[in-house]
């Protein structure tokens, strides 16, 4: 994928820390009976192998045909032309390969003669990629099926119908497709939010592929809670992004004029944000009919640093933990050593646990250990704590970026305390049939206001799941909630590391390795983990901080060899 991985040992927050404390079926394997190309470069910014797709042979059974038409499918060169001959010519001009990709699991598919001219496709679905380029997980082990009907065309068959889009397996998606992010704005137009997409590698070039998905808009899934500064239908003038000596010259059409200074700002932003992804763009330029677009306080060349001031990884300070001891709550300080939390939540006034802490770092919460009760005090001074949140089961809340408290009751559902008003508990809408919120365990805002990362018991196990958050003034709610990843069988917690990762503790039954701690990317990627401390049961992640566990009363830092114990204390958290 073109996004960065996981950092597994972070360069800000703690390193000083650490460093102070030391059957009769036909079947196909992944991608099918295709022939490599040569590397080839894209944007100049990797190699890549290109397959090089076969056009049908005559004498091809029913079978070998279908077989045939799917590994050619996975090249998008001349528009799918090579995949089209294996179709009828009323198939062929009907079919839209990106309608949707349906990705098999790479332990492969099994092809079945039905019928005279049926052929049935079976395997493991991994997901679904839809026309917006976003990808929705599978269940686990859901069941993979297509029909495809044949009709003879002369003396060979040829495929009359075929399912919808493309069906691919996970190795051609990652060899043909790329995830990148768009950028699009919170609500209050504060932050940029990434939407992920994955799109296939086409001759355009990634830039002119980023930049006409980001004017297509949002994915159907995150558009509700998030915005776009551009106009109604401003489009590329030329359907393409040139990429000259490091500018990405991005030349739209008239409609961006109708933006306000301040919209053209902020467009600049989803812009840069979105193509500073391309090691070869180190600028951008905006452009109308070939004009420089006026934007104030910017060049004609925008650098891919502008505009860091919409970062959300950017809010709030990252270098102090607090976590629970056994005489109230503690912070760990800039040497290493953790010190009583101030004010009466640091002496035990009253004893609580699972601390976490507002992005702004004025407000600390934590629960009493009977989970009963949630208390907020002022990080710094001497005020008195507040009771804030009563329950019978409570969960470590969540600081958004307004300030406002989120947790969970388990068997109860979500609630969230908003300043100035009364206790909450937060509708949520299109849970799978038969859920209810009493399945969510654990709650975890990210930084940019538009998503919640959830915990969620189903069948026996907690699973990583991630809901959009509308909101229509103070009216929230949680919407859509969809897994996450799908070898993450048991999670225990999870923080987001950045806007656009989740760290994850849990295990997994497809690496069968034990506890691991999971970084997980939205979008179609490979999940990557490392070995937990046995008998880890809590995480704290946040943007450039090495990642903490709880563990029996220790808290344990994440550093390049593994993991180091800092001192005593449970449950550590980061701001946000």
């Amino acid at each position: 994928m073109t996004r960065p991985g996981p950092r597994w040992w972070r360069t800000g927050g703690l390193l000083a820390v650490a460093a102070a404390v030391l059957a009769g079926c036909a079947s196909i394997p992944t991608s099918g009976p295709i022939h490599e190309g040569p590397a080839v470069a894209i944007d100049n910014q990797e190699l890549i192998y290109r397959a090089i797709p076969q056009p049908p042979q005559p004498g091809m059974s029913p079978e070998e045909l279908v077989l045939g038409f799917l590994a050619a499918s996975s090249s998008a060169g001349d528009g799918y032309s090579v995949a089209r001959e294996f179709l009828t010519p009323a198939a062929a001009s009907s079919w839209n390969p990106l309608s949707q990709v349906r990705v098999y699991d790479n332990s492969g598919i099994q092809t079945r003669l039905t019928a005279p001219g049926a052929v049935s496709v079976t395997g493991t679905e991994d997901g679904v990629i839809g026309s917006d380029g976003g990808f929705v997980v599978a269940e686990a082990g859901k069941k993979f099926q297509a029909g495809y009907r044949l009709v003879r065309v002369g003396k060979d068959w040829r495929i009359a119908a075929l399912p919808k889009g493309l069906v691919l397996g996970s190795g051609d998606i990652e060899r043909e497709f790329r995830t990148y992010d768009l950028y699009f704005f919170d609500p209050t137009f504060s932050v940029v939010t990434p939407d992920a997409v994955t799109v296939p590698v086409t001759g355009a070039g990634a830039a002119t592929v980023l930049v006409s998905s980001l004017l297509s808009g949002p994915t159907s899934w995150l558009a509700p809670a998030v915005r776009t500064a551009f106009p109604e239908g401003t489009t590329l003038t030329l359907d393409s992004v040139p990429v000259v000596s490091g500018v990405a010259q991005v030349d739209l059409s008239p409609q961006v004029l109708e933006a306000n200074d301040q919209a053209r700002q902020a467009l600049s932003a989803q812009l840069v944000w979105t193509l500073h992804q391309l090691p070869n763009v180190t600028g951008v330029a905006i452009t109308v009919g070939g004009q420089p677009l006026p934007i104030p306080g910017v060049g004609p060349v925008q650098s891919v640093d502008s505009w860091q001031r919409y970062d959300p990884d950017e809010a709030g300070s990252t270098g102090d933990a607090y976590a629970g001891a056994s005489t109230g709550l503690v912070r760990l300080g800039a040497d290493g050593r953790f010190q009583r939390a101030a004010g009466a939540v640091g002496h035990g006034r009253p004893l609580l646990i699972a601390p976490s802490v507002s992005l702004d770092e004025k407000t600390v919460a934590g629960i009493t250990p009977d989970r009963r009760q949630l208390w907020t005090q002022l990080a710094a001074g001497e005020t008195p704590p507040v009771l804030v949140g009563r329950g019978t089961d409570l969960s470590r809340a969540s600081f958004d970026r307004t300030g406002a408290l989120w947790w969970v009751d388990r068997g109860s559902g979500v609630f969230i305390l908003q300043n100035g008003r009364p206790t909450a508990r937060v509708p949520i809408v299109g849970l799978p049939a038969g859920m209810t919120s009493s399945a969510i365990e654990g709650v975890s805002i990210a930084r940019d206001g538009t998503r919640a990362a959830l915990l969620v018991r189903r069948g026996g196990a907690v699973e990583p799941w991630v809901a959009r958050i509308e909101r229509d003034g103070t009216n929230v709610r949680l919407a859509a909630p969809r897994r996450l990843e799908m070898s993450v069988t048991d999670a225990l917690d999870l923080a987001w590391e950045a806007q656009d990762q989740l760290a994850v503790l849990g295990t997994s039954t497809r690496n069968g390795l034990g506890l691991q701690v999971f970084v997980i990317s939205d979008g179609f990627s490979q999940t990557q983990s490392q070995p937990a401390v046995p008998g880890a049961t809590s995480l704290a992640a946040a943007p450039g901080a090495a990642t903490l566990l709880g563990v029996g009363g220790k808290v344990y830092v994440q550093n390049p060899d593994g993991w180091t114990a800092l001192g005593a204390g449970n449950d550590p958290a980061y701001p946000g």
